[in-house]
């Protein structure tokens, strides 16, 4: 090959190249699939992710706080009990019962209550008792014969009616429920009597104190011998 030849080719060559070289700078490269992938899940996955954490966030804020409001105001609504509440005002209180002890009789003399109830012990015997409860002994005694006469103006309930015995001393007799203990019964209605036996244990010849009450009385009769 001749030097002018050669000359020529390397010329056209040069002038290929050039070519090919500004085609390439005039087009923009293709954006890559794996680029715009990228790109959305940059551009759209990280706001997506802050509104989902921001949105649940406050539901449950507002959620949490609502419950917790209801709870308190179950906790102190108007049927909840008050524990530090007031007791009632004493004027609301039924008033105590004041129990008097009348002045002492003697045997076969009345004992009147200030209801109109009457009290009379006919007489105080001795007697040989018999044992019959827990507690109770049997030997010498004492058999109190007891008359109720009802000057009231309502019935009495004879089951409320206690008969005590004390000796000289103030030391509590005991009393036997076996024979021949017979206590009134029923009910005593107004301008009726009922007499009953109640029997003690105690030696003979001790004087006693007697003290007769009935539970809707607020009087205590007492008979001494």
């Amino acid at each position: 090959m001749t030097p002018t030849r050669l000359l020529g080719r390397l010329a056209a060559a040069t002038l290929v190249g050039a070519l090919l070289a500004g085609c390439s700078a005039g087009q923009e490269p293709a954006e890559s699939p794996t680029d715009g992938a990228s790109a959305g899940v940059s551009g759209h996955g990280t706001p997506d992710q802050g509104s989902t954490a921001s949105g649940g966030t406050g539901g449950s804020g507002a959620a949490g706080s609502g419950d917790a409001g209801g709870s308190a105001q179950g906790t102190a609504g108007p049927g909840a009990a008050d524990p530090g509440g007031a007791p009632p005002p004493a004027e609301d209180l039924p008033d105590p019962v004041a129990t008097e002890t009348l002045p002492s009789v003697p045997v076969g003399q009345d004992a009147p209550f200030r209801s109109g109830l009457v009290a009379r012990v006919t007489a105080v015997e001795e007697a040989d008792v018999e044992a019959r409860g827990p507690g109770e002994t049997s030997g010498p005694g004492r058999l109190v014969r007891l008359e109720l006469e009802n000057g009231s103006a309502g019935d009495v309930d004879l089951a409320g009616v206690t008969v005590l015995a004390f000796g000289e001393d103030g030391s509590s007799v005991s009393p036997i429920s076996g024979r021949p203990t017979d206590p009134v019964q029923g009910v005593l209605a107004p301008g009726e009597s009922a007499s009953g036996t109640y029997a003690f244990t105690t030696p003979p010849d001790v004087p006693l104190r007697l003290e007769i009450s009935q539970n809707a009385q607020p009087d205590i009769a007492v008979v001494e011998q």
